[in-house]
C-alpha cells in the first residue's frame, strides 16, 4: 500500500515538473541607450536604434495627437535657435537641434525609453551643447593679455525637463505604462562663455 502511494506521488510530481518545463515563459524586455550616444557620454539620445515602437504604438493606440514642448507663446510651440547672430563668431562653438529625444539616463542612472510616436505623440525640446567644454584660447572678442587675465571657458547650461518614459517593466497583466522621469543633470539648452579673473 505504501509503495502504491509513493509511486502515485512521484508520478504526480513528475507530471507537474514536466508541465512547468513546457510552459513558454516570455523573457522580460529590457532597453538600452544606443552605444552611439553612450560613447559620447550623453544622458540623452536622438538615435532611435532598436526603439520599441511596437510597445509605444500599443500604449498610445487610443490617444489623439499630442506634442509636449516648451511654449514660448501661448498656444504656439516654437523652437528658438540659440546660436546667436549668423555673422558673429561665437567664443564657444556649439551644436543645436530640436529633434525628438528617444532615450535618456534617469536620475537613478538607468536607461529609459522616452515615449515618442511620429505625428501622434512627440516630446521635443531645443537642445544646445558645447562642442567642447573647458578653457578657450582662441577668440575674436578678447585680446591675448585679456585671455591670460580672465581665463574664459566654455560651459553647458542645463534645464530640468520632465519626460514621459516607458515603465521599467509591464504590470501583472503584461501592460506597459508611462512614468515621469528627468535626466541626472538635465538637458543642455545653451553653451555659455564664462571667465575666472585672476586675483
Amino acid at each position: 500500500m505504501n509503495k502504491l502511494i509513493v509511486s502515485l506521488f512521484l508520478l504526480a510530481l513528475y507530471e507537474s515538473v514536466t508541465c512547468e518545463d513546457n510552459l513558454s515563459v516570455q523573457p522580460l524586455r529590457t532597453f538600452k541607450m544606443p552605444e552611439s550616444c553612450k560613447s559620447e557620454g550623453r544622458e540623452f539620445c536622438f538615435d532611435n536604434a532598436e526603439y520599441p515602437i511596437d510597445i509605444v504604438e500599443e500604449l498610445l493606440k487610443d490617444m489623439n495627437r499630442l506634442e509636449v514642448a516648451h511654449e514660448d507663446d501661448v498656444g504656439k510651440i516654437q523652437f528658438s535657435d540659440r546660436q546667436g547672430s549668423p555673422i558673429d563668431e561665437p567664443d564657444c562653438l556649439s551644436q543645436s537641434t530640436n529633434k525628438p529625444i528617444y532615450y535618456i539616463v534617469d536620475e537613478a542612472g538607468k536607461d529609459r525609453v522616452v515615449v515618442q510616436l511620429n505625428n501622434r505623440f512627440q516630446q521635443r525640446y531645443s537642445v544646445n551643447w558645447c562642442d567642447k567644454e573647458g578653457p578657450t584660447t582662441k577668440t575674436k572678442h578678447f585680446l591675448t593679455f585679456t585671455l591670460d587675465e580672465y581665463k574664459p571657458y566654455c560651459k553647458n547650461q542645463y534645464m530640468r525637463y520632465d519626460f514621459l518614459v516607458l515603465s521599467s517593466k509591464p504590470d501583472s497583466n503584461g501592460k506597459w505604462h508611462m512614468e515621469r522621469a528627468q535626466t541626472k543633470t538635465g538637458i543642455p539648452v545653451c553653451c555659455v562663455c564664462k571667465y575666472n579673473k585672476d586675483d
